[in-house]
């Protein structure tokens, strides 16, 4: 039995002032005003334990689970721009929702991974089974999140939007599920999972301090006071897939002598997205209320792989190629649907990781790199409200506006991402004292990604540049400074359209401050 604990302390501040552009839009000005330059955005406790029971190494169980509690959010009113304090806020009553207050205030928890495994052998094969709650992780994607994983886990989009840089693997929820691995032969193995629920990627919640829109998406309860519908647009349930029982998908991998141990790897999964369209809903006879907006997602994508992995010279490198069939693309949001734009999509991505030699300038370390490449082959329903730059009624500057472009979250044929780490390292500063100094900037380098989330932005950037020190290995003090990049339209010097999801956070650069043990 084995059962370790994790406790992180981290304080983080706002360093950058309020854009006016930014938060003179209703839409966006809540979480622009929870906090203003200097104030504290965390004052937060995180506990993780986890226990593993193992018997004769072939059976055991595992459970995870975790906990917080964040001071920064104890007030649960929201904040507005003052001159705009008179529309309705997206929240009833101005205060924040139980969802809300449990993700972000506490105290909470959840349970993370609770499951069984055991490994046996049928005849000459090795067989591995896990069941229960738990996260697999498919491909060679180590920052891109829209290659063969796509969708195979939600995303915690608070996680990840608080701690730029993070592994798409970090930041995958649980889901149930079976899974079973078997080993034919010493070449050849065999991989199949199958799921028993289905949840929903989760975002940064409205009127929070990295949230990307007042609205988004489980917390708040309303569009206040919407100026181009006259009303509050109230938040509908979501629509989400019929059956929540059912995703699945199959991978072999080869390791034959030709391929002098380079792995190759084949996938086929069918499954429901995750990260949702946001669309009008009229009025039902279920739901008579006035009509309002809803998440929804797409359902039966398919995707089909391959991938490979191995050593280059000093380089560990891996690839992927994936086509995605049926998968949801980027539609615009103030249409009343029931589904979104879908077409056919080619994924690829190259990624290396080098570790550094001893020099001048460091003692260890490693650098990371993954550059992505999708593209558009065709669209196959829904055409109409596909957000491209050649479609001047749903690719627009704001809503309603004149034809917009790239510039505007519009996508494009083709689309390239890059994303780099720098994880210089010096041993033994002080007696038993390590530190490290981890640098990651990602970026679109040209185009936008036609599917409607996961892919890459032109010019939309993420930057983090910290310094780490770790002591006697269960110690670590991190300092961090985060930030977002990005372009946008404006009009009457209010911003109404911009590149990439994080356009609207661009004026909430960062400093932090965590110290974590475990035991």
């Amino acid at each position: 039995m084995k059962w370790d604990n994790t406790v992180r302390l981290s304080a983080g501040w706002r360093v950058e002032e309020i854009d006016d552009a930014l938060g003179d839009n209703f839409q966006y000005d809540e979480s622009d005003y929870k906090f203003e330059q200097g104030d504290m955005i965390a004052q937060r406790l995180d506990l993780y334990s986890e226990l593993d029971i193992i018997w004769r190494r072939d059976y055991g169980a595992r459970v995870a689970v975790a906990g917080w509690y964040d001071y920064a959010y104890h007030d649960s009113d929201i904040e507005q721009n003052p001159a705009l304090a008179n529309l309705p806020g997206s929240y009833i009553g101005k205060e924040y929702s139980d969802l809300t207050e449990d993700f972000y205030y506490g105290p909470y928890g959840e349970v993370l991974d609770a499951f069984l495994f055991a490994n046996h052998t049928v005849g000459e094969v090795p067989l591995s089974l896990k069941a229960g709650q738990f996260t697999t992780y498919w491909g060679m994607s180590l920052f891109y999140s829209g290659g063969i994983a796509q969708s195979q886990h939600p995303i915690d989009g608070r996680k990840g939007a608080a701690n730029p840089g993070s592994e798409v693997k970090e930041l995958f929820l649980p889901l149930t599920q079976i899974n079973l691995q078997a080993q034919f032969t010493p070449t050849i193995a065999a991989e199949v999972q199958y799921y028993f629920d289905w949840a929903n990627t989760r975002s940064p919640e409205g009127g929070t301090f990295l949230a990307p829109a007042d609205l988004t998406l489980q917390g708040p309860q309303q569009l206040g006071g919407d100026p181009l519908v006259g009303a509050n647009l109230p938040r509908r349930a979501p629509l989400e897939p019929d059956d929540q029982e059912g995703n699945w998908g199959v991978n072999f991998k080869f390791n034959p002598d030709f391929l002098r141990g380079q792995t190759l790897g084949l996938y086929y999964r069918e499954f429901d997205e995750k990260i949702p369209w946001v669309f009008l809903a009229l009025p039902t006879m279920d739901n008579p209320k006035p009509f309002g907006y809803r998440a929804v997602y797409a359902e039966n994508t398919k995707v089909a792989g391959v991938s490979f992995d191995g050593q280059i010279g000093q380089w560990a490198v891996g690839g992927e190629v994936g086509y995605h069939m049926d998968t949801g693309l980027k539609s615009t949001g103030f249409a009343f649907a029931e589904d979104g734009a879908r077409g056919d999509t080619w994924h690829a991505l190259l990624n290396g990781i080098y570790l550094l030699d001893r020099g001048a300038l460091w003692d260890t370390g490693n650098l990371v790199f993954e550059l992505s490449y999708d593209r558009l082959d065709h669209v196959t329903e829904n055409e109409d409200l596909f957000v491209r730059v050649d479609h001047g009624d749903t690719c627009t500057i704001g809503r309603g506006g004149p034809p917009g472009s790239w510039k505007d979250n519009c996508a494009t044929k083709d689309a390239w991402g890059l994303s780099i780490r720098l994880s210089p390292q010096w041993l033994q500063v002080l007696p038993s004292l390590d530190v490290q100094m981890p640098i990651s900037y990602q970026t679109g380098l040209d185009g936008n990604s036609a599917i409607s989330a996961y892919g890459v932005n032109e010019k939309a950037t993420t930057l983090s540049i910290g310094v780490q020190l770790d002591y006697k290995v269960i110690h670590r003090l991190t300092l961090q400074y985060d930030d977002f990049f990005s372009t946008r339209h404006t009009v009457n010097d209010v911003a109404v359209s911009g590149n990439g999801g994080s356009y609207a956070t661009t004026d909430r650069g960062r400093v932090s401050i965590t110290y974590k043990v475990a035991f």
